[in-house]
């Protein structure tokens, strides 16, 4: 990649050890690719704009657009201003944990897999907004919404998704007149636990990184 290089969907970029990159997007997006990181840019669409952007001071998306990036391996920055979600604009990074759909924040979301245990680490991080995050795998679909200033990593995403699976059966039993059973109520509480669990050992690990 060279500077001012015009990309298109379709391509992959990568960095190597000590090396990043910024791409700017048609709708005012910003992601900073760090180092040693893998990025593939499977689709963007935008309506035209007549005026010009300035990534730096835009908060609002001028027209609509479609934004699909994954995320392989490595560490990304982005910033993204405030979607035009009633006009249908979408924008989405994906790994192969899960995608996380950006509703207009500045995040940070890193995913680096260990070749060697086959196992790979994930978080992500936001400074302002929101973003909704759902798992790649297995039958839990239940987005879990990723508040202002909040890091998850991918043990309590996964332990959030269980919960938030359980409680849509029980909402769905008890909207229908429907008695919750004994067995659903007790697989909640447990799951509040291990959401609970899960929540402080991140923040274990955090705390030890900041020392």
């Amino acid at each position: 990649v060279v500077n001012n290089l015009e990309l298109r969907q379709g391509m992959i970029v990568t960095t190597e050890l000590n090396a990043s990159v910024v791409l700017i997007f048609g709708n005012g997006a910003t992601i900073n690719l760090g180092t040693d990181s893998s990025l593939d840019i499977d689709e963007f669409t935008m309506e035209p704009s007549a005026a010009p952007l300035n990534p730096d001071t835009i908060t609002d998306e001028p027209t609509v657009s479609k934004t699909k990036i994954n995320l392989t391996k490595g560490e990304l920055v982005g910033k993204v201003a405030k979607l035009n979600k009633a006009g249908g604009s979408e924008f989405t990074v994906g790994t192969p944990v899960g995608a996380a759909g950006i509703r207009g924040t500045t995040f940070r979301i890193v995913f680096r897999p260990d070749p060697t245990t086959g196992q790979a680490t994930f978080s992500l991080t936001t400074v302002e907004g929101n973003v909704e995050v759902t798992l790649a795998s297995g039958t839990l679909a239940a987005p879990i919404a990723v508040g202002a200033s909040q890091e998850v990593t991918n043990a309590l995403i996964a332990r959030r998704a269980e919960l938030a699976e359980l409680n849509r059966r029980k909402d769905f039993l008890q909207a229908n007149g429907k008695a919750v059973p004994r067995t659903l109520s007790a697989d909640i509480k447990k799951a509040e636990k291990a959401v609970n669990t899960a929540r402080n050992e991140q923040n274990k690990k955090i705390g030890r990184a900041h020392v």
